[in-house]
């Protein structure tokens, strides 16, 4: 096994050429069926649709490495490196589309050909890399091909992110000693040798000779990796420095990059064009498609409200919307008609006389929101986002829980992450109400169309009787 990992090791350059070598020949050979299945014949290499394969695959030798497709996917998300590898492959079909254009050669290619080869081009290149990295994972799950680190760092952050590095055997590393750049000399970490102070790291790097050196250190003790650097300065072994921002403010935001410079959104709204129109292709889409389906029940919910009790089917209310706009938002009427006190809301309570008999299975089913699909046509709501809260409940808690607004970063929603975890209903306790909001800012950090369909999901799953809806 250890003369399978050095091989791995040794020959890292070779294997990297091998890379380039497989996707040209996935091109070809994608070039090779689409000629099949449109003219039921083997390609002719030296015709015009073979020059095209190959002209591709030497477009495909020079876009790749721009876009890093071969450079390591150790550590890294496995679906951010597939979709590096698609906008460099689609850049590299738009390349040789404009030489074809430029030469006046693609009006005799067959269009039915080019639409074929690129479907199998990004199919083949996805699955070779996608064997490729599995293949790999399950080596290093054995533990092969490992990077042997040595850290530098406080105890604490080290012991972290030591933890981090043995639940995810997939990427390799492996932890083998650490130097302190403070006093830690009483704490040990299990499975890794200590190996001193930072003074000791030179010795350390000669008997232990190790891939990396990580300098692991919480953001208290950042001053401390000046004297890292300098200590080191004058060995080749690569260095990184991973700060540790565990229990402060910025452990809660995204960092970004700002004219080179390493920057913290702290309040931002979470959509790039990119996620933006996915999110609004996904509300209009499956927006309608939900409005139709429901609208048969909401015939019958609208009967069943009007024969309940006598006042209006829908109830309309003022919420803040997105960037904090007023929005009428709207539901279906649950309770008996009644008059709120100016500048108070009451919330529904358990056992409440105002609301419905049929308004308490409409609002335990969540069925009384189904109006609210409306908005999200309108644009003026999301299917999943933060619930939007009445005026009042946001101009009180504003001044008592921090980030409260932030809310308003998205558009609100006809459900929400802090829902489908039970915060739901009355929250007649600022714990309550603090627990809801960091649900909320949760969502607004990590949104992405799969988390939309998975809260979607869960609360189909839960729709029926919340406990906590009355």
């Amino acid at each position: 096994m250890k003369v399978f990992k050095s091989i791995i090791k040794e020959y890292t350059y070779y294997l990297n050429i091998l890379a380039r070598i497989l996707d040209g020949m996935m091109l070809y050979i994608a070039g090779s069926l689409a000629y099949f299945l449109k003219f039921n014949s083997a390609i002719d290499i030296y015709g015009i649709y073979g020059s095209a394969v190959f002209l591709l695959v030497l477009i495909s030798l020079f876009f790749f490495p721009i876009f890093q497709v071969y450079h390591s996917w150790r550590g890294k998300n496995l679906l951010e490196q597939l979709f590096i590898l698609l906008k460099a492959c689609t850049l590299a079909f738009l390349s040789l589309f404009m030489i074809g254009f430029l030469t006046k050669t693609s009006a005799i290619i067959s269009r039915e050909w080019v639409v074929y080869w690129i479907i199998l081009s990004v199919v083949l290149l996805v699955a070779i890399k996608l064997i490729i990295y599995l293949s790999i994972r399950t080596i290093r799950n054995k533990g092969n091909n490992e990077r042997c680190i040595l850290y530098i760092g406080d105890c604490a952050s080290i012991k972290e992110m030591n933890n981090t590095v043995e639940q995810s055997p997939w990427a390799g590393y492996r932890g083998i000693g650490w130097a302190s750049i403070v006093d830690d000399k009483k704490e040990r970490i299990q499975g890794i040798e200590y190996i001193g102070e930072l003074k000791a790291i030179k010795q350390a790097i000669i008997d232990f000779n190790p891939d990396e050196i990580w300098v692991v250190t919480h953001l208290t003790k950042l001053q401390y990796f000046h004297l890292v650097n300098i200590q080191l300065q004058n060995e080749t072994i690569n260095l990184k420095f991973i700060p540790d921002f565990s229990g402060t403010p910025l452990d809660n935001y995204p960092h970004i990059d700002i004219l080179g410079r390493m920057a913290w959104d702290v309040s931002f709204s979470p959509f790039t064009e990119n996620k933006r129109l996915i999110k609004e292709l996904e509300d209009k889409v499956l927006g309608l498609l939900f409005f139709i389906l429901l609208s048969p029940l909401m015939v019958l919910i609208a009967i069943g409200v009007k024969l309940s009790s006598p006042g209006p089917i829908l109830f309309k209310q003022k919420r803040h919307g997105w960037d904090g706009k007023i929005i009428n938002v709207y539901k279906f009427r649950s309770m008996k008609t009644h008059q709120e006190t100016q500048g108070n809301i009451a919330q529904a309570r358990k056992n409440d006389i105002r609301v419905t008999r049929f308004g308490r299975f409409i609002r335990q089913s969540n069925l009384d929101e189904i109006p609210q699909f409306y908005n999200v046509l309108q644009g003026r709501m999301s299917i999943v986002g933060p619930r939007p809260h009445a005026i009042e409940h946001n101009y009180k808690y504003e001044e008592l829980i921090d980030d409260y607004m932030r809310r308003h970063k998205v558009k609100p929603g006809i459900t929400g992450w802090a829902q489908v975890n039970g915060w739901r209903g009355e929250t007649n306790t600022l714990e309550k109400m603090q627990k809801r909001v960091d649900y909320d800012l949760y969502y607004i950090r990590n949104c992405s169309f799969w988390f939309d369909i998975k809260i979607i999901f869960l609360t189909v799953l839960r729709t029926f009787m919340d406990k906590n809806a009355y």
